[in-house]
């Protein structure tokens, strides 16, 4: 991969790191899974956590990773600006950007739809540390969902992740979402009715 992308990596695997080995609360042996291609599509989800809960449910956590270290308010639906490749550019606001991944499995992968697996999604924006903009109201349908945490808030992202992750499945769900079917839901069908109807049904991607 390019370099640029190397060094992200590892910037945020060393947060996630912190993140996940500084409690003792979150199994050792839970799932993980990074830079997951998103069938049918060829985006990529940076970070998946995996595990059960107090009732034994199946649980996978998305995680959308941001370097980014200031955040702009557009007046445009989802969407936010940051410093990107070299200038400040209009991109996708991360809760957003997670909760789209969440919703794509939940409307095309038969081991989510059919509540095999749960789907979760959150954002952490590890550089960060101002939640006024990233948490804007304009923003709020989307960070409600799917909440966004800075790197302050590293024990507030351990709580979420301990909100479905109780017990580690070495990567059982994970294994069910990467060989799960790809075929429509039928409420993805229900969906695309209520869109014709103006009804506001997706979050793109």
């Amino acid at each position: 991969v390019p370099k640029s992308e190397l060094e992200s990596w590892r910037n945020s695997m060393m947060y996630m790191h912190m993140a996940l080995v500084g409690d003792y609360g979150i199994p050792n042996d839970t799932g993980v899974c990074i830079e997951f291609t998103l069938p049918p599509t060829s985006k990529r989800i940076d970070f998946i956590l995996t595990g059960s809960d107090e009732q034994n449910n199946k649980h996978a956590i998305i995680i959308e990773l941001k370097q980014w270290s200031s955040v702009e308010v557009t007046d445009q639906d989802g969407i936010v600006r940051t410093a990107l490749g070299g200038g400040v550019r209009e991109t996708t606001h991360p809760s957003y950007q997670a909760l789209s991944y969440a919703q794509t499995l939940s409307s095309f992968n038969e081991a989510v739809y059919t509540k095999t697996v749960s789907i979760n999604a959150c954002a952490f924006t590890h550089n960060l540390t101002s939640s006024v903009e990233i948490r804007d109201q304009r923003y709020q349908n989307y960070w409600k969902q799917a909440p966004v945490f800075l790197g302050t808030e590293i024990e507030e992202l351990q709580d979420f992740i301990k909100r479905f992750i109780r017990k580690g499945d070495n990567g059982e769900a994970l294994y069910l979402i990467q060989h799960g079917r790809i075929k429509p839901s039928k409420e993805l069908a229900r969906a695309l009715s209520g869109m014709l109807k103006n009804q506001p049904e997706f979050v793109l991607l």
